[in-house]
């Protein structure tokens, strides 16, 4: 079981599409309380993909482990209107360019936030880091997103949701 599991049939607003992938799309959520999230689901074309059901749930159960200020932080697995996925910290800020993330004081954070996955009793491969995956924020904070390629070390690399 899951450690956090919520359902919302009302008062949740679908704001935005913030992006999409592999096997899903991100949106921005208002709740009730008007704090906003990004609720991770998967997209039309995997709605009924039980593989694609269960990398996404894989990727919650790797997140929802993670505590690191330059990792997207997991809330829990929802059920938001229909859909199921991944109730995430909104992030607002920008993808970097490819200048902006080859610079000093980013790819420090994304070291950091490396070498902290590296660090687990059960160590993480991201398997995807790219300036599209990468947040700044105006405040300088770098967050490192999208765990659908990762994979714990000694294990087989998702087939699903893989870098090309």
């Amino acid at each position: 079981m899951m450690a956090s599991e919520f359902t919302y049939d009302g008062g949740v607003k679908r704001i935005r599409l913030l992006g999409s992938g592999g096997i899903g799309d991100v949106f921005l959520v208002q709740m009730q309380n008007s704090n906003y999230f990004a609720f991770k689901t998967l997209n039309s074309q995997n709605i009924f993909n039980k593989k694609a059901l269960q990398s996404l749930k894989t990727e919650y159960d790797m997140l929802s482990n993670l505590v690191h200020p330059n990792i997207i932080r997991a809330h829990g697995w929802a059920n938001i209107l229909g859909d199921i996925g991944i109730l995430m910290e909104y992030i607002d800020g920008h993808n970097p360019s490819w200048e902006k993330f080859v610079s000093a004081p980013v790819k420090k954070k994304i070291c950091q936030a490396v070498r902290y996955l590296r660090s687990l009793p059960q160590p993480i491969v991201h398997n995807d880091i790219k300036p599209s995956n990468v947040i700044v924020e105006p405040t300088g904070r770098v967050v490192l997103l999208d765990f659908s390629a990762a994979y714990y070390c000694g294990t087989t690399p998702p087939k699903i949701g893989r870098p090309e």
